[in-house]
């Protein structure tokens, strides 16, 4: 696998801009100075200069990366200074579509909240750090060219220490790094949107839990608890429900896409950068399958980067009600029901639905026959005991199940990356 949050850094332009930010990605730079790496430079033969010794006559090297450094360094303020342009765009643009806002993942879509609203304040500091450290050029620009009058060691001579240099160049490279990573944040967020608004796909976000639904929960599970014949329960309940309280809800890092009948097998697979033979195989075979064979089945691809199951099951379209009665469901999002329902003896028939996907592969899944047409089929997911979600499943569709917050991305071996 490799880590996907910092593959895209080599695409990071030297100015510190990602690339695709001005909407130009097709486009690459031929004559840019690699500035953050030449500034690097400069301080590696700066610190080699000894307090003794004269320096070194490379002073048109600092004068020419000073001027390299001011245009990119200006090119990064400008990328930023409007939410109107580029990844920006993308941001402000999905946040303000009620329809992708509302279907967005809770986690994502606070992710892309936080970065706008630290928009301005981020190019504030920048631009106060920009004015001085652009002022502080100027000064020892001026007394290098004019105040040189001793070539042979022309930092003493006009009054201009290695320190001083360092120093500047020092906060050159700082104001570049913080670039680069404001533009990786935005580069990693515009990949997950894209993977998130694909037009040619439905996608269906997970409902996180209310309180009453946690509070429903607990005193289900402490019921089941004190009638369970397991030695150590009480305790196991509240480790666990603490747990479930204080932790983070996994409705909020995943969602659901729902294909169109006509995808091409590479859409899909190219949507989540998902390189495994086996995977294209299974879909390729699935496109090839006639309708017929498609009935009473979906197949669902499991785009995360862990072990999930689904086990689908059949909902009421009259008053939304499934097979599963209330406390039974209750008992399911506990991080102990399924261990308490073992022990009351009803936990092997759940365990037989279930459908066990291994991460970056597709599986056939069987729906369970409607009774009539005023049933429809959901599909639910969890992470061995602990449920993640649930959403509506169609017959003959093929779904993708992702985790938006998750930087990994596993392969097979030999694959390429």
């Amino acid at each position: 696998g490799a880590v996907e949050g910092s593959a895209d850094a080599h695409n990071v332009s030297p100015n510190g801009s990602a690339e695709g930010t001005n909407g130009c990605s097709g486009i690459q730079p031929f004559d840019t100075c690699d500035v953050p790496g030449r500034c690097r430079e400069i301080l590696r033969r700066l610190s080699l200069i000894s307090s003794s010794s004269g320096s070194p006559p490379f002073k048109w090297d600092i004068l020419e990366l000073l001027e390299e450094s001011r245009d990119a360094l200006r090119t990064i303020r400008e990328t930023h200074s409007s939410s109107d342009r580029g990844t920006w765009r993308e941001l402000c643009d999905v946040l303000e579509s009620e329809q992708d806002a509302s279907t967005l993942p809770v986690g994502l879509k606070q992710q892309c909240e936080d970065l706008l609203s630290r928009r301005e304040v981020w190019l504030g500091d920048f631009d106060a750090e920009l004015r001085a450290v652009l002022a502080r050029g100027r000064e020892l620009r001026e007394r290098l060219l004019f105040e040189d009058v001793d070539r042979a060691g022309w930092f003493s001579a006009a009054g201009v220490s290695p320190l001083e240099v360092t120093r500047l160049l020092e906060r050159h490279l700082d104001m570049h790094q913080r670039g680069a990573r404001l533009s990786r944040q935005l580069q990693m967020l515009s990949r997950a949107l894209r993977q998130q608004g694909a037009v040619s796909s439905r996608r269906r976000a997970f409902q996180a839990r209310t309180m009453g639904e946690k509070l429903q929960t607990s005193l289900v599970c402490l019921a089941a608890v004190a009638v369970a014949p397991v030695p150590g329960s009480s305790e196991m309940w509240l480790a666990t429900t603490t747990a479930m309280w204080l932790g983070g809800d996994e409705a909020w890092q995943h969602v659901v896409y729902e294909h169109p009948r006509d995808a091409e097998t590479e859409t899909i697979l190219n949507q989540f950068q998902c390189h495994s033979w086996k995977a294209r195989e299974a879909l390729a075979t699935w496109s090839a399958m006639p309708p017929s064979k498609r009935r009473g089945c979906v197949l669902v691809h499991n785009a995360s980067v862990r072990r999930v199951m689904i086990k689908p099951n059949l909902v009421s379209c009259i008053d939304g009600q499934g097979e599963v009665n209330d406390w039974s469901a209750a008992l399911d999002h506990h991080p102990l029901g399924s261990v308490m329902k073992s022990a009351m003896m009803m936990g092997g028939e759940d365990n037989a639905d279930k459908v066990v996907i291994g991460a970056q592969r597709l599986a056939v899944v069987q729906l369970p026959p409607k009774p009539d047409t005023n049933w429809s089929w959901r599909g639910t997911f969890s992470y061995g005991d602990r449920k993640v979600g649930e959403c509506a499943l169609r017959e003959g569709g093929v779904f993708s199940f992702i985790c938006v917050d998750c930087g990994l991305r596993v392969g097979d071996r030999g694959e390429n990356p």
